[in-house]
């Protein structure tokens, strides 16, 4: 099986905290690069990327074990750290992985993400842009409803909200073909009407890759909204 690539960014200051950073499918070489200098700022950042092949697999259990083998490692780094000084930072699936490790883990300091709130299963069995993975699916007679239920205890669902103590930013396009706006505000709408403590950003940039590139460039400002909320609850 393909390995999950780890790296490690020494913080410049040791304030007893520490940050994740979890990357999409196929992202291109520096994306991220100025959340990740601006998180080792403060403490340690440990970053994790993932071929394809360990997600879109005719072994459907490909997704779980990935997010099993992430937080597993994230749980071991961070040890002696307080959960309430980790931060989950994570863009498209790496969303998806990251606010699951959060969750899994009881970590309460926001989380930051982009590109989020889509159902995983859904996303890849109806969204034209993964053909090829559906055409790998459908060829070894693997339908919606088997890969559903094979990521459904990891996946995002509307009817599933981030429980109160489990806060996060999600910030979303308008234009994103990859994560389509009307599912993933529909679904992040319905979390906050169940309570979630959650902020949800909205932009029109257009493209998966400049929703992303949106998200790094305003690192800042995404920290600051998580700050906020951390003091609303």
């Amino acid at each position: 099986m393909s390995k999950l690539v780890k790296g490690y960014i020494e913080g410049r200051k040791k304030d007893d905290s520490a940050s994740v950073v979890v990357y999409g499918l196929n992202p291109i070489p520096g994306q991220l690069d100025r959340t990740v200098r601006t998180l080792a700022e403060t403490g340690d950042v440990f970053t994790y990327e993932y071929p394809v092949e360990r997600v879109i697999s005719t072994e459907l259990d490909s997704l779980p074990k990935l997010m099993e083998e992430i937080k597993l490692d994230v749980q071991d780094k961070t040890e002696g750290i307080s959960k309430d000084r980790i931060t989950m930072v994570g863009a498209s699936l790496g969303a998806l992985i990251a606010y699951r490790v959060q969750l899994d883990l009881g970590l309460p300091h926001p989380g930051l993400y982009t590109s989020a709130g889509v159902n995983a299963a859904w996303n890849t069995m109806f969204n034209p842009v993964f053909f090829p993975a559906r055409k790998l699916f459908r060829e070894y007679g693997i339908g919606y409803k088997a890969v559903a239920s094979a990521w459904d205890e990891v996946d995002f669902f509307a009817d599933r909200p981030a429980p109160p103590e489990i806060p996060f930013v999600g910030l979303i396009s308008r234009f994103d073909p990859v994560v389509p706006y009307p599912i993933a505000n529909r679904n992040l709408r319905a979390w906050l009407k169940r309570g979630s403590k959650i902020e949800v950003v909205r932009t029109n940039a257009i493209g998966h890759t400049a929703s992303i590139n949106l998200f790094d460039e305003n690192i800042r400002e995404v920290i600051e909204i998580g700050s906020i909320i951390k003091k609303d609850i």
